[in-house]
């Protein structure tokens, strides 16, 4: 179905959007193993040609899955990589994501598994998160809120 309407006032950033046009980044294309969201964690499937969405602090990270803008939303209203479709992903350079609460620019980043995949935090509470190789560029007030972080080569 055609798009009939546009936002007068778009969003200035969702999860998994590429945030610096011109920066200096890496991307890379990999085979989707089951439904991955934008914004997630992802870590290497199967094979080093496949992705999957992060699952335990032991997992090696991969990068975040980049946000589609031509990927259709499913019956429940959600864009996401589907099982076997080729995913973006932001492998080094700056993408927006989702904070689990409240972080200050030059924190190191954790990502939020099971329950909390999707949101990054600034300590491994534990070894429960996983660790990314990065920082924040940006600070979050709380939970939820869009934040830019910086992936670099792991």
């Amino acid at each position: 179905m055609a798009q009939l309407t546009y936002d007068k006032a778009p969003a200035v950033a969702q999860a998994g959007m590429l945030a610096e046009q011109f920066s200096l980044r890496q991307v890379d294309s990999f085979l989707a193993e089951g439904d991955i969201l934008f914004g997630q964690p992802v870590v290497y499937g199967t094979s080093e040609e496949q992705c999957k969405p992060a699952a335990l602090v032991t997992d090696k990270f991969l990068g975040l899955a980049l946000l589609e803008k031509n990927v259709e939303q499913d019956a429940a209203g959600v864009a996401k990589y589907a099982d076997e479709d080729m995913a973006s992903v932001m492998r080094y350079g700056r993408v927006w994501a989702i904070a689990g609460e409240a972080v200050a620019a030059g924190e190191p980043v954790f990502a939020g598994l099971g329950g909390d995949l999707g949101k990054f935090y600034n300590d491994s509470a534990t070894n429960t998160r996983l660790e990314c190789k990065g920082k924040f560029v940006t600070s979050a007030a709380a939970d939820g809120d869009l934040v830019l972080i910086e992936l670099v080569w792991a």
